[in-house]
């Protein structure tokens, strides 16, 4: 797999039509996305330069976030974890990006009547932050035809290599591999997409949605691959993740993934917030 560019590169791509601009945060549904991911985006007031403040979001991120400053990765905050606040280092610049994701909805119950998103005001130490633009990512746009998008190699650090798993400042990133058919015969058959080393994101075959890997938290190991995915291009399998936590590719040997014949699905499970 290589690295291909951080999903902040590709913003544009992502969402073709713009943001939509609120004085306050709006919800996902309010923006016409009921999944996946939104991208938060406002200025922190200049006062805040150059210090250390709290971000609190009210009622709780629904469901997960990403926080950056100036484009850089400071803190990851969970609903479940009943996460409201977390420190941020603010230097010269101010852009702040919030990157929220809908992990699921319940199908029963009180609970059915559940927006997602940023569901109430944001504040740096108590001030109240105004002028939200909401970027509703669409991931299709990137993962149909990766190649033709014009995906250069975006190295993360300062020895040309990606961030690995263990660094907290993990920029979420599409990755893309290609296997050639003509090497397997012309047969395909089904199989599962195993992601060894890799840490939570969204896998696509073929520009086809396999689902989401979170083997870091487990038991499920592995996402099913039918034939007819692997078929729809006729001379190579293309495979993309964004990966969202952190990638095991620091050393170019261990970055890949494989097809197995056998699904893990009963695997070892880690408590949420202890993911490593």
């Amino acid at each position: 797999m290589t690295q291909m560019s951080t999903l902040l590169d590709v913003l544009p791509k992502l969402a073709p039509d713009g943001p939509v601009n609120a004085p306050f945060p709006l919800t996902m549904e309010q923006i016409g996305q009921n999944y996946g991911f939104v991208l938060y985006r406002t200025e922190i007031p200049k006062t805040f330069s150059q210090s250390s403040a709290t971000l609190t979001i009210a009622s709780l991120v629904r469901d997960r976030a990403i926080v950056y400053v100036g484009k850089v990765r400071q803190a990851t905050m969970f609903r479940r974890s009943g996460q409201s606040s977390v420190t941020l280092r603010i230097g010269i610049s101010l852009q702040l990006d919030i990157l929220v994701e809908n992990t699921g909805r319940v199908n029963a119950g009180p609970r059915m009547v559940d927006p997602k998103g940023i569901v109430g005001n944001v504040t740096i130490n108590g001030t109240l932050l105004r002028d939200w633009q909401m970027y509703p990512i669409n991931l299709s746009n990137i993962v149909s035809e990766p190649a033709s998008l014009g995906f250069s190699p975006h190295p993360l650090d300062g020895n040309n290599n990606v961030i690995s798993a263990s660094d907290n400042n993990f920029a979420p990133s599409f990755f893309h591999g290609v296997i050639p058919l003509n090497s397997h015969g012309n047969s395909v058959f089904d199989t599962f997409l195993q992601l060894p080393g890799w840490h939570k994101g969204q896998a696509f075959v073929n520009g086809f949605n396999l689902g989401r890997y979170w083997p870091v938290v487990g038991p499920q190991d592995t996402l099913f691959v039918p034939a007819s995915v692997l078929s729809l291009k006729p001379s190579s399998i293309n495979v993309v993740l964004l990966e969202l936590d952190g990638a095991p590719c620091e050393n170019p040997t261990t970055c890949f993934v494989e097809f197995v014949a056998t699904p893990s699905i009963n695997g070892p499970v880690h408590p949420i917030g202890d993911e490593s």
